[in-house]
């Protein structure tokens, strides 16, 4: 992140004083970081086990969260300037998932989805 008194946040702001409208005076997007330009989206692998005189049957819930920023900028009549807004968009997924360990099965029983917006 970046911060200027004047400007503000110039994170993706492509000129202070440039003519052209909001849309277009962002960075190019080959000049945005990665995670900005493709939609990070973070793969993970899990392990699991269980007692061998455990039950044959267990239900787990997997909880993925994404928090989503809001970047803005603003032409005040005599420069552009620029606002990050952290954390602006909460989104929340859960899965419940049944795992048969005696036929080494994984079930998924449910999702939800929550969103909240600040």
């Amino acid at each position: 992140d970046s911060f200027h008194p004047t400007y503000g946040n110039e994170l993706f702001l492509a000129g202070r004083q440039s003519s052209a409208y909001a849309g277009q005076n962002f960075i190019a997007q080959h000049q945005m970081p990665l995670l900005s330009r493709s939609n990070f989206n973070p793969e993970f692998l899990s392990v699991l086990s269980h007692r061998q005189d455990g039950a044959k049957k267990s239900k787990i819930t997997v909880t993925y969260q994404r928090e989503m920023d809001l970047y803005q900028i603003r032409w005040n009549g005599f420069y552009w300037a620029g606002a990050n807004y952290k954390n602006y968009k909460t989104r929340t997924f859960k899965s419940t998932y049944e795992i048969d360990w005696e036929n080494h099965k994984v079930k998924l029983l449910d999702t939800k989805e929550t969103e909240i917006n600040k």
